[in-house]
């Protein structure tokens, strides 16, 4: 239900809930140390899912601006052609 609720991966959430019951064993049986490294691994998690969504918003915004995305220079390829690009310049026209 967590996960749903905040769209997680499965994977991600079975981490939280893991690093979470740790961190509850390590508060009852009073060990500092488990208590700041796991309070520190949930937030930095929290940090990750929090910076990944302002970027899907702010993608999601500047994209509902945009009439069309246009080639904005050369594209420069890897040495090794089963990499692909390494850099697509391109030009986002207002909408």
């Amino acid at each position: 239900m967590f996960a749903a609720f905040f769209d997680l991966p499965t994977g991600l959430a079975g981490l939280i809930k893991e690093i979470s019951a740790a961190y509850v064993a390590a508060i009852q049986i009073v060990d500092t140390d488990d208590v700041v490294r796991l309070s520190r691994r949930l937030y930095e998690i929290a940090q990750a899912v929090i910076d990944e969504r302002r970027a899907r918003l702010g993608l999601e915004e500047l994209l509902r601006r945009t009439s069309a995305i246009e080639a904005g220079g050369p594209v420069e390829s890897a040495r090794m052609p089963e990499i692909g690009a390494v850099s697509v310049p391109v030009r986002l026209r207002p909408a």
